[in-house]
């Protein structure tokens, strides 16, 4: 499977999460303890370039060993701060006509431009306010990039005004499945 790689965009929102989150000591704490490959991402990320999904990884895990003594679920946290800071700002000029119905029916494609490869799969039931994505094609390479995914999928939800969007992950190839798979309802 090839080693994944994610926009730089997602770099600059987590960089901007810690000093948020945990002021310039906290955002120095991690820098100091992050892989040098990292730390210079960290540092100073082009949004729109593309870097090793293991750099956020190794951030993110950092992070919650870090703050939050090790649940890497709280990397939920970041993922939903990640997207309700990329939908209003990297997605301006279309986030008027942007609800649910309209983000599922992108989200296919705008994964591609965020991630560089897997493939997203979204079965929406607009009716009932529920969907279900799934990711084929990715090494998430830790379950913290998981949880990330998890919150990036609530978080757009909320961007786009369902403020009660709630993700789980009841499959995931770290885990032996298929796919990562993930259920939204809103």
């Amino acid at each position: 499977m090839k080693r994944p790689n994610i926009k730089g965009i997602s770099f600059v929102h987590l960089r901007e999460f810690i000093r948020e989150n945990f002021r310039p000591e906290g955002y120095e704490q991690i820098c100091k303890a992050i892989r040098p490959a990292a730390r210079k991402i960290l540092e100073l990320p082009l949004a729109m370039q593309w870097y090793p999904l293991e750099d956020l990884v190794d951030i993110e895990k950092t992070v919650a060993e870090t703050f939050f003594g090790g649940d890497y679920k709280q990397a939920y946290r970041i993922g939903k701060y990640d997207l309700m800071k990329s939908i209003p700002g990297v997605y301006r000029p279309i986030l008027i006509f942007m609800n649910a119905t309209y983000l599922l029916k992108r989200s296919e494609t705008l994964w591609s431009t965020m991630v560089d490869c897997g493939e997203l799969r979204i079965k929406a039931d607009l009716d009932h306010r529920r969907a279900e994505a799934t990711v084929r094609g990715l090494d998430p390479i830790h379950e913290v990039y998981c949880h990330d995914v998890s919150g990036s999928f609530a978080g757009a939800l909320n961007a786009c005004g369902e403020k009660g969007a709630r993700v789980t992950h009841p499959e995931c190839v770290l885990k032996g499945g298929k796919c990562c798979r993930f259920e939204l309802t809103w």
